[in-house]
């Protein structure tokens, strides 16, 4: 009996630690969406999407574009408590997609960006 109570109790815990619901006005424009292709014609269907990470006091922000045969758009931002936090996860993402490109046939071309942004900003377009 006790152990079953143990058990549950810790699922309850880990299932606290993660909350997922949408993004605030503030928070969304701090992502890319189609809505910044309609130029191009984009289709501006998509999905926003915020899970906050209680245990690693992370919140991870992103929209998906939805329903087109040429385009894709996924951009994410990532908030962390501490720059360090940033960092490391910057640098694992990074060596992570880049050993991914490898034999997947999508290149990997670095945009500049127009205007002044932390230096460790970064913009990429897969093709």
């Amino acid at each position: 009996m006790f152990r079953m109570l143990l058990l549950l109790f810790a699922a309850l815990s880990l299932g606290g630690c993660f909350d997922s619901e949408p993004p605030l006005a503030e928070e969304r424009r701090l992502l890319l969406s189609a809505a910044d292709f309609a130029a191009y014609q984009a289709p501006a269907a998509g999905r926003y999407e915020k899970l906050v990470s209680y245990a690693a006091r992370s919140i991870d922000l992103s929209f998906e574009s939805a329903g087109s045969d040429w385009f894709y758009l996924y951009s994410g931002v990532s908030l962390y408590p501490r720059a360090s936090d940033a960092l490391m996860t910057s640098y694992a993402e990074t060596f992570g997609a880049s050993f991914g490109l490898r034999d997947s046939g999508l290149v990997e071309q670095e945009l500049e960006f127009e205007l002044e942004l932390a230096s460790r900003a970064s913009l990429k377009l897969l093709t």
